[in-house]
């Protein structure tokens, strides 16, 4: 794929520096590139309608967030929002075990950070408009219910933190100094929805759940049977919303 000339520009790259395809999401194409003036992880988002995500909103978070040195700083964004460009981080293979990430979830949900707010019903609207189910699917009278349900929920401020919301093992760069990637899907949410992704997202057992959120409960003195309690709601949000997420890439993708 041709890297536009004002990308170039914009970040002052020699013309001849080669772009380096690596492994990168669902929607997302990326690139590694390395000059003489730095190193840039590059995306082009494309004409992305499926994610439904603020690009700009997005970039504004992200400078927040690497203000405090927990993920790449972002450098650049095209004004049609289809690339995005940011610092290229070290990577430090290491295994990341269930309380680890409780340990980091407790450290991002602490940042005073001001985030846009992840709607999680409109979210899940979205990606079911996009999936457009039969009506009367198990999979669209489960959405419509936990939409209902999140509407009922009334919203605790003390609980609404800006949370990564797609935090697998495979997004921490590094533990010293932390390093987290790929904040696409972050927001100001319930911790609780943060912390059941979280768990979903690895496909953790129940033990290993557990260990999560006594890792969870230490950091951040918030009583273990409170936290239980909680996320038995959010679960079920996360699974629904799962099952919609794929169900929505299967039919944009014609699979």
């Amino acid at each position: 794929m041709l890297i536009p000339d004002e990308l170039y520009n914009a970040l002052s790259i020699h013309r001849d520096t080669i772009a380096e395809p690596v492994q990168g999401g669902a929607v997302n194409h990326v690139y590694a590139l390395k000059d003489r003036n730095g190193q840039y992880l590059i995306k082009w988002l494309g004409d992305d309608t499926f994610s439904g995500i603020d690009r700009q909103a997005q970039f504004r978070l992200q400078q927040q967030l690497a203000r405090y040195h927990i993920a790449p700083e972002p450098l650049w964004l095209s004004p049609d929002n289809n690339w995005w460009v940011e610092r290229l981080e070290a990577r430090h293979f290491v295994k990341v075990q269930p309380g680890t990430l409780g340990e980091i979830l407790g450290k991002i949900h602490s940042l005073p950070i001001t985030a846009p707010l992840l709607n999680l019903p409109e979210r899940l609207r979205h990606y079911l408009t996009l999936a457009a189910p039969p009506p009367d699917s198990q999979l669209n009278k489960n959405a419509q219910l936990i939409i209902d349900a999140l509407y009922r929920k009334p919203i605790e401020q003390t609980e609404q933190v800006c949370g990564h919301n797609d935090l697998s093992a495979g997004h921490i760069l590094r533990l010293s100094p932390l390093m987290i990637i790929d904040w696409e899907y972050s927001g100001a949410v319930n911790r609780f929805f943060d912390i059941a992704s979280c768990c979903a997202i690895n496909n953790y057992s129940e033990n290993q759940c557990g260990q999560l959120y006594q890792a969870y409960a230490t950091a951040t003195g918030i009583a273990l049977p409170h936290i239980t309690e909680q996320i038995s709601f959010y679960n079920k949000v996360v699974n629904i919303t799962d099952q919609v997420w794929v169900a929505a890439m299967n039919a944009t993708s014609g699979n």
